[in-house]
């Protein structure tokens, strides 16, 4: 599993190494975090008070350079994101081929619902969506282009322009 953002409050990443802690209980895997915070430090913590050391990885800052390469190594990507309005990270997931575990977010509706798996921000939702998304038949995620990325978000906010200004 892969996540990569900063470590912050309003990214979820409590409930995601909680909810991978539940996942452990009866089955293995190993969590990859990328990105820094305010909260790292307390999530290193966090991963040391449940004991879970040898199965989540701090990566720290990712070159732009090297993310294909984590995104695509990753059996799937996760955003237990609290709030995340765009969620440009599950769009690079799915470019890569990558299934994503996600919250809501803005942009579900152009979410292929074949290769993610929506989940709630807590830990049980989570650990849950983590056991669901290995056990689904593995998918092919179509590759998308920037351009079609770009004409995906132009739709986004149209549709919220149009929404504020009725």
């Amino acid at each position: 599993f892969f996540y990569v953002g900063r470590h912050a409050e309003q990214k979820g990443l409590e409930h995601l190494i909680y909810g991978f802690d539940k996942y452990l209980e009866e089955n293995e895997g190993l969590l990859v975090l990328g990105g820094d915070g305010h909260l790292k430090d307390s999530l290193e913590d966090f991963v040391e008070i449940l004991d879970i050391e040898e199965s989540v990885r701090f990566e720290g800052f990712i070159p732009d350079r090297e993310l294909g390469g984590y995104y695509s190594a990753a059996d799937v990507f996760v955003s237990p994101s609290i709030n995340e309005p765009f969620g440009l990270t599950i769009s690079e997931a799915l470019n890569a081929g990558t299934p994503v575990i996600c919250t809501e977010s803005g942009i579900n509706e152009l979410l292929p619902s074949e290769a993610v798996t929506l989940v709630k921000p807590n830990s049980d939702s989570i650990a849950e969506g983590l056991e669901k998304s290995l056990k689904k038949n593995s998918v092919e995620v179509e590759g998308r282009s920037w351009d079609e990325m770009v004409n995906d978000y132009i739709e986004i906010y149209t549709s919220l322009i149009k929404q504020t200004s009725s």
